[in-house]
């Protein structure tokens, strides 16, 4: 009967808390595995090319060129904003997964500090920039389609 006592008095709670600090690195792993898995590129095939005389070669080349004419009188102020717009969305988009990175990674810091400070403030110094990064790129996408609103109105 106090084998029974000891274990649940003295041994059970040591091998809790053992299991309960690698949970959270355990947790971390999971998630970092998880998101490299999320963003893998899709290997699609395409539908193979049918072998086509001449003829339907140069009549689709004839469509190209009646669709696409030569010279830029495709080219006027609209295709501009449109092309800056695009430009400015696509480092817009890369800034925010920086700033996702970042708030993975001070997460990490803090989750791993394992009661040391130093680590524990690098951590949350980490997570208010990324956090503070990640604002300012949502109000910048904000302030992108407002402005582009109305130039185009």
């Amino acid at each position: 009967m106090v084998l029974g006592a000891e274990l649940i008095v003295i041994i059970l709670p040591k091998l809790f808390y053992k299991t309960m600090k690698k949970i959270p690195l355990t947790l971390s792993l999971l998630a970092l595995v998880t998101t490299m898995f999320a963003f893998q590129p899709v290997m699609l095939s395409a539908q193979s090319i049918a072998q086509t005389s001449g003829d339907r070669v140069q009549d689709g080349l004839n469509s190209i060129r009646d669709t696409y004419p030569a010279g830029a009188q495709g080219a006027n102020e609209g295709n501009l904003r449109e092309f800056v717009k695009k430009i400015l969305e696509w480092a817009l988009y890369l800034a925010a997964m920086v700033a996702v990175i970042f708030i993975v990674v001070g997460g990490f810091y803090y989750i791993t500090a394992g009661g040391s400070d130093e680590q524990a403030k690098k951590g949350r110094k980490t997570l208010v920039n990324a956090l503070i990064g990640l604002t300012l790129v949502i109000l910048s996408f904000i302030i992108v389609q407002v402005v582009y609103r109305f130039l185009v109105d």
